[in-house]
């Protein structure tokens, strides 16, 4: 059911998003929640997307599927698409559009256990997504900023790779300010 070809059923003014790598069934639901979440419902109205996993990513690939049919998705089912593939094949991004797409993204499994293997593979896939359509803009979320120079090499802008460990540590920060900034205010009083 996942080696089929994406079939386009939209209107002339919507668009398709490709989403590639080795995201977890976790990363794949936080990115569908954000990228179809009710606040941004005027601008999604014409978005689709198609989410392409390895064979070895089978079993997020079955739990994703009954993520969706979860009657809280019923209104973002219809718009997302599963297909079974690798981005490092012409013949399965000819599959998927990627020739008309929109944009593409490259998640990493957030929980993988070697970073620099995680992040070189997902460079490769960006090599492969841009070497078969430069055009299409493609963001790719690193592990580790370390590797940032991997996806510039690849030929991604700085404005196009995001790196977890550093989003998790401002955000650590902020929360460290905000702390700080609490606890002073609480002493003032």
């Amino acid at each position: 059911p996942y080696t089929t070809l994406f079939r386009s059923e939209r209107s002339r003014n919507s668009k398709h998003l490709v989403v590639v790598g080795t995201p977890s069934y976790v990363v794949l639901c936080d990115f569908i929640q954000e990228l179809f979440h009710e606040d941004h419902e005027v601008e999604a109205a014409d978005l689709t997307c198609v989410i392409m996993l390895t064979r070895d990513q089978r079993q997020v690939m079955d739990a994703f599927k009954r993520y969706l049919k979860l009657p809280a998705n019923a209104r973002v089912r219809h718009k997302v698409t599963l297909i079974q593939g690798s981005a490092l094949y012409h013949h399965d991004l000819d599959r998927i559009l990627y020739g008309e797409a929109a944009m593409g993204f490259v998640l990493p499994n957030l929980q993988a256990q070697d970073a620099e293997n995680e992040d070189v593979g997902n460079a490769m896939r960006v090599v492969s997504l841009r070497r078969h359509t430069p055009y299409v803009r493609v963001v790719a979320m690193l592990l580790k900023e370390e590797y940032r120079d991997i996806m510039r090499s690849a030929g991604l802008s700085n404005g196009d790779i995001i790196a977890a460990d550093a989003l998790k540590q401002g955000l650590l920060g902020r929360s460290e300010e905000h702390t700080s900034e609490l606890q002073s205010l609480a002493g003032s009083r």
